[in-house]
């Protein structure tokens, strides 16, 4: 019998938190699963408490160890490489899924013949539950749905067909990260069926260990313009863009304000000089514009998408 879901979880000095996301994994309803675990070069006890996953569960679950620290990407693509499952899932160490998510949404996206498969999450710093397809992106897509369903959202309440990844193989942006923005809208543009669990079925602990949630200012930065960019790279060069674009391109265009307000923060508090200020914001203005080409005041989902902060930026860079 061939492999239902394989579901990768990258793990890096995740210690405090492994142990908890494994239980409700090794335990989910779906029979037919497998569980690739990336070290991603833990330095903590992390591999051993995988080991010991492995060793108690051998049926289930398969472990690959990196040698240097290459982020959740790179981690993400060697699980991509080697997963045997006809659809395939993705979990953070950080996080907890509920034990029925993956029959729930194997059995959702088998009735429906769905490319990915949704499910509503609770993010505990919100105190929140929230569900990426709305009821009205679900089923066939055109480029209306599609762009709809790329603003927002997370790779990890998802359930993808495997052959959407592979013609040709679509994988994680490495070394930086805010990887999965770029990754789930290029498999969106893909889809040409969307369906939804509207369950609660993964719950998004907002850990101050993860890596996306604790990092520098170069760091920060950096990870907004790559992501900026690879948005751009992975749906530009598409037929159908010029339905993709608006959605696109406020998506890029939040990373952008994201950068602005950051770098105005941190001149506020002098942690930075008015050179580098000025010098940071003609380098990112520059590729901004060199990615976003519609004038963005007048996107459809302005309004709606960006905070009032960045509403007033881009009302004065566009004027």
């Amino acid at each position: 019998m061939s492999t239902l879901v394989s579901v990768i979880v990258p793990v890096f000095n995740a210690q405090d938190t492994i142990v908890r996301c494994l239980g409700n994994l090794l335990n989910q309803t779906l029979a037919d699963i497998e569980i690739l675990l990336i070290d991603d070069a833990s330095t903590d006890h992390t591999l051993s408490i995988l080991k010991d996953a492995q060793n108690q569960f051998p049926e289930k679950v398969r472990l690959f160890c990196q040698d240097t620290n290459h982020g959740p990407g790179a981690a993400r693509n060697i699980g991509l490489r080697a997963a045997a499952g006809d659809y395939i899932g993705f979990v953070d160490a950080d996080d907890m899924v509920d034990t029925s998510m993956y029959e729930k949404l194997f059995k959702k996206a088998k009735e429906t013949g769905a490319d990915i498969t949704d499910c509503a999450f609770f993010r505990e710093s919100q105190d929140r539950a929230l569900i990426q397809f709305t009821e009205d992106m679900r089923g066939p897509v055109d480029g209306k749905k599609k762009a709809d369903a790329m603003i927002g959202g997370f790779t990890v309440t998802k359930l993808f067909r495997r052959e959407l990844l592979q013609a040709p193989p679509l994988y994680f942006r490495e070394e930086y990260g805010l990887e999965d923005m770029d990754f789930l809208m290029a498999a969106i543009a893909r889809a040409e069926t969307l369906a939804a669990v509207d369950e609660i079925l993964y719950v998004y602990k907002d850990s101050g260990n993860s890596l996306s949630k604790e990092l520098d200012f170069d760091k920060y930065i950096h990870n907004h313009l790559t992501a900026m960019t690879g948005i751009f790279e992975a749906l530009s060069s598409r037929e159908d863009y010029a339905e993709l674009q608006d959605a696109a391109e406020i998506c890029m265009t939040t990373l952008f304000t994201n950068n602005l307000s950051m770098i105005k923060l941190q001149r506020k508090k002098n942690r930075i000089s008015k050179e580098l200020l000025s010098n940071l914001q003609k380098e990112m203005t520059g590729i901004y514009f060199s990615c976003v080409k519609k004038n963005i005041t007048k996107n459809p989902y302005f309004e709606n998408r960006l905070g009032d902060e960045a509403k007033k930026m881009m009302r004065e860079l566009w004027r």
